[in-house]
């Protein structure tokens, strides 16, 4: 998974993911749905409350918070 991510005061201001994985949801619906998502120890908490496993299967909201910060 690759994530294109812009940021402005700590918040998720724009994402957009590519690779090769599958999920059930539109990705487009994940990636509109984390805008103005904090950058900071709470994004993990706030990725598992979106379901992220839907959209790509086999992915942790722990890891995709680790990809994206860092």
């Amino acid at each position: 998974v690759t994530a294109h991510l812009s940021a402005e005061g700590g918040k998720i201001k724009a994402v957009r993911f590519y690779g090769d994985f599958f999920g059930n949801g539109e990705l487009g619906e994940l990636e509109r749905a984390m805008v103005g998502l904090p950058l900071d120890g709470h994004l993990t908490e706030a990725l598992e409350a979106l379901h992220v496993g839907d959209y790509m299967s086999g992915i942790t909201a722990e890891e995709l918070s680790r990809l994206l910060r860092g």
